[in-house]
């Protein structure tokens, strides 16, 4: 986990919400056509909480993203 972070700081100007979707896709090996919704929820909210372990600034851009996703994630237990 700590390697992943340090490689998306080091190969990134900044980090975005794109980028932690993007590397977690890659990361995982998921079909970017057939996302398990409720994996990709639970590892965004552990590097969101890991960023801010380590004091790094996450944009406001990032908590909307992961409010979003915890949106998406609820719709489809409920359903």
């Amino acid at each position: 986990m700590q390697e992943r972070l340090f490689d998306m700081l080091v190969n990134q100007d900044e980090i975005t919400w794109q980028a932690i979707i993007y590397d977690l896709v890659k990361s995982e090996q998921m079909d970017p056509w057939d996302i398990d919704i409720n994996i990709l929820t639970h590892r965004y909210l552990e590097t969101v909480r890991g960023l801010e372990e380590h004091n790094f600034f996450i944009s406001g851009k990032v908590i909307l993203a992961a409010a979003i996703l915890l949106k998406i994630k609820f719709r489809q237990v409920t359903q």
